[in-house]
């Protein structure tokens, strides 16, 4: 079975996706809690931790 959607660029034009900021909150957490992290995501790590550290929202030793 298939199905088939046909729009046209009126139609496309009047849509609005969107996506929450909040959907990154967690993995973005996870990643400052790893020490595993993708050399691309070091630089932004090295910014963010000091603020969360002073921001007294450092969890990196806490347990899960």
């Amino acid at each position: 079975m298939s199905a088939e959607l046909a729009f046209s660029a009126g139609d496309l034009a009047r849509m609005r996706f969107a996506v929450s900021p909040m959907w990154e909150v967690g993995p973005s957490f996870r990643l400052l809690g790893s020490g595993a992290a993708h050399p691309v995501h070091r630089p932004w790590i090295e910014q963010v931790r000091p603020r969360l550290v002073a921001a007294g929202l450092d969890r990196a030793d806490s347990p899960n």
